[in-house]
């Protein structure tokens, strides 16, 4: 079994269809299916009090013989005469799910009106019916042989056990909380929905005669993995898959999941023949992934997460061979590859301080403004970032001895970004290196105004009113200055 492993749910935008339907879910099996268990055991234990064993069970092996079916007859047999308690009871499975048999007793061609003890027979079986059907499952699941169309639909919020409903949960969270991001709340819906009508339609067709309790989503949710195939197609995703005790994880296409999905449903059903409704899990699948189709080329799909962890890798292999190819003083190829990672990665703090050291070298020198004023121009606002490019503007100070070559733009977002760490030596020398551009004589007034009042913040009194003073007289005129002298009016 496969089940595709996401990144996280963003709670900010909660996939609340998948969420109700999980919730709905639960509630139907902890609260109206609570006592389905004791309702079907006591329907069991009334079979054999009331005699109906040994009345059908005895009929049912007729039956089969009538049908050719005389190994299945003669098994029976021998079960009942090994350990007559178990074998009885298996007989009182095998009838419960063999629709044809049911309906021939519902139609009196088993147990005939000219047969001794019809009358009490058919009292017993109608109160065994009666306690059967205070059962949800039994009342609402789907049962070929006697088909209800409204069954398609109810059979879908059934569950035989808390395993059962587990799974399910499991599975439709992981694939139906993607989906409803990619296709929208109400698709996820109805693709959830009409893929459970689906499936449920394929096992009456497929298996008229069968009695067996149709009941559980997976045929809804087999849905919600084939649309899932379908759409994401050949984009390779992380799979977890376990086979018997063996847990593990393997990045493929997630078309992949579909045929291999199939492929153990199909083993499933022809070799192991358990309890498993592998027709609906199959036909569940194929409506999801014929439905997903439409998807598939009709919308612009956010997948890109799932490349990420590649990204990643391939990231950290290239910064590998770029810091070898230092390490062996082979800087052309360490450029090369360093270039090309920084056209990947723009803002990647790394390779930029690594391409700014390159700049150093008289092979690279022409670079040094480039990649000086790039880094000034980090849009994040972290500590690590901050540090970074005050690291890099002192270096960058010291070989160039000034600014001339960094954009206007570029000097100013500077001097924001170092007032914001209490950079004020720095800050100002920016400032200083903007008061010798003409072309920043109109910028100046709000420079100085942010630079005074983060000195005054930290105490540095001097520092402020020197700056007070410049910017009162050589911009009397500004807003600035006049916004400056009126905080400094008495009362």
């Amino acid at each position: 079994m496969f089940l595709p492993l996401h990144k996280r749910p963003d709670w900010r935008n909660p996939p609340l269809v998948t969420l109700a339907l999980v919730l709905v879910l639960l509630a139907v099996h902890v609260v109206a299916q609570k006592n389905d268990r004791e309702f079907e055991s006591a329907a069991s234990q009334y079979y054999f009090s009331a005699g109906l064993a040994m009345v059908e069970i005895p009929a049912y092996i007729r039956f089969l013989r009538e049908r050719g079916l005389q190994a299945r007859a003669e098994k029976l047999v021998a079960a009942i005469r090994q350990d007559r308690q178990r074998g009885l009871y298996a007989a009182f499975q095998l009838i419960q799910g063999d629709g044809r048999f049911l309906g021939a007793l519902q139609e009196g061609r088993v147990i005939t009106r000219d047969d001794p003890g019809f009358a009490r027979w058919q009292a017993a079986r109608a109160r065994f019916e009666e306690l059967l059907s205070h059962s949800l499952a039994w009342r609402f699941g789907l049962k070929p042989y006697d088909f209800e169309p409204l069954a398609l639909l109810t059979h879908i919020f059934l569950h035989a056990d808390y395993w059962h409903l587990g799974a399910n949960l499991l599975f439709l969270f992981m694939f139906g909380f993607t989906l409803e991001y990619l296709v929208g709340r109400l698709r996820l819906l109805l693709l959830f929905l009409v893929a459970g009508v689906l499936s449920g339609a394929a096992y009456v067709l497929l298996e008229p005669e069968s009695a067996r309790w149709g009941i559980g989503a997976s045929g809804a949710i087999g849905g919600l993995a084939g649309a899932y195939a379908v759409i994401f197609g050949m984009r390779r995703i992380n799979l977890f898959y376990t086979l018997i005790f063996y847990f593990d994880r393997i990045r493929l296409p997630a078309i992949v999941m579909l045929p291999l999905w199939l492929a153990w449903e199909l083993l499933d059903f022809v070799m192991l023949k358990n309890s498993t409704n592998n027709i609906a899990h199959m036909a569940g699948l194929l409506s999801g992934a014929f439905m997903g189709m439409p998807f598939r080329s009709g919308r612009n799909l956010d997948t890109d997460y799932l490349d990420e962890e590649q990204k990643q890798r391939d990231y950290e292999r290239s910064l590998r061979r770029a810091r070898q190819y230092l390490a062996n003083m082979e800087f052309t190829l360490a450029h090369e590859q360093l270039v090309e990672l920084n056209r990947q990665y723009p803002d990647d703090r790394e390779t930029l301080h690594l391409l700014f050291g390159l700049s150093k070298l008289d092979e690279f020198a022409a670079e040094i403004h480039r990649w000086a004023e790039t880094i000034f121009r980090l849009d994040d606002k972290d500590p690590l970032t901050s540090r970074f490019i005050h690291s890099v503007f002192m270096e960058y100070l010291k070989i160039v001895g000034k600014l001339s070559h960094i954009g206007i733009d570029t000097r100013l977002r500077l001097l924001q970004r170092l007032v914001s760490i209490d950079a004020l030596d720095s800050a100002e020398t920016v400032l200083n290196e903007i008061a010798d551009d003409p072309d920043m004589a109109s910028r100046m007034p709000a420079s100085l105004l942010v630079l005074i009042n983060a000195a005054e913040k930290r105490g540095e009194r001097e520092r402020a009113a020197r700056l007070r003073e410049q910017l009162l007289s050589h911009f009397p005129d500004s807003e600035e200055a006049r916004l400056l002298a009126g905080t400094n009016q008495p009362a």
